[in-house]
């Protein structure tokens, strides 16, 4: 699909890191790739792993920032604080406790069906 899927310990963490401009990633050009912005992104209903899944996030996006010499950012091209690491966290956690409230495990077989 264009993207890059992260796994940890050879499962899903529904972790995927994508090309913000037009371009997909392909094992072919990624030799001669240029591109402004890659995004980080998480499946939220359908990701188990609450919190420690964003912190993964986090520290995916800062190594590859780092490695190319750039900034973490959020939507609006912000760097991203610590204060911003923690709303997202808690809006995770809100989310992934709304749904437990409705009987839908986070990353559990009736999400996946669900939010495919």
């Amino acid at each position: 699909d264009g993207a890059y899927h992260f796994s940890v310990s050879g499962r899903s963490s529904k972790i995927r890191m994508s090309n913000l401009e037009a371009g997909r990633f392909s094992a072919d050009s990624m030799e001669h790739l240029s591109t402004s912005a890659v995004t980080f992104e998480i499946d939220v209903p359908r990701a188990k792993g609450g919190e420690a899944l964003v912190d993964n996030l986090f520290f995916l996006a800062g190594a590859f920032a780092k490695s190319v010499d750039g900034l973490v950012v959020d939507d609006n091209q912000r760097e991203l604080s610590d204060a911003s690491r923690a709303s997202i966290r808690a809006a995770m956690s809100d989310i992934h406790a709304c749904m437990t409230e409705r009987g839908i495990a986070p990353g559990g077989s009736a999400a996946q069906r669900l939010y495919s």
